[in-house]
């Protein structure tokens, strides 16, 4: 911007100096001429800066969002993998639970949010989610662990 300023100056500095209605009417031109390059040049940087900043934005975003179904993918494998389920259970039962977490990774609640039709399995994942504590969550990121301290997970219920 100081530079802008210098040229104006000198602009103005020729511009008083003019004798020729010819001479100060090219200065006038260039000097229009040079600061509309000026503008056009500070707009496409301006362009420039907030579409790297949207890049950057979107790459963190999307970067979180991985990080994030990562984290999930761990959850519903550990409760998966201590999930018990009763004898005799016909078809692919599917519970929704609601889980709040501490940031620790303990569980504070569970919820049946959808039942399978099927209380014994639904029981069944209750009691594994209790069991999985403390669930696995995002070391050291208090932004991304707000993603975490509600989840609403499915779980379907495979014949091993």
């Amino acid at each position: 911007m100081t530079q802008l300023l210098i040229q104006k100056k000198r602009f103005d500095h020729l511009f008083s100096k003019a004798c020729k209605r010819e001479e100060f009417e090219a200065i006038y031109a260039k000097r229009r001429n040079w600061l509309s390059f000026k503008q056009d040049e500070e707009r496409a940087a301006k362009e420039k800066a907030g579409k790297e900043a949207g890049e950057r934005a979107r790459q963190q975003a999307e970067a979180a969002k991985k990080l994030k179904d990562e984290y999930i993918s761990k959850i519903k494998a550990k409760i998966e993998q201590n999930t018990f389920a009763p004898e005799g259970i016909t078809g692919n039962p599917r519970a929704e639970f609601k889980i709040v977490l501490l940031p620790t990774g303990e569980v504070l609640s569970a919820t049946l949010v959808k039942s399978s039709g099927n209380p014994a399995y639904d029981e069944a994942v209750e009691r594994s989610i209790y069991k999985s504590a403390p669930l696995p969550v995002p070391p050291n990121n208090p932004e991304l662990f707000r993603e975490f301290r509600e989840l609403r997970l499915p779980f379907t219920y495979t014949h091993r």
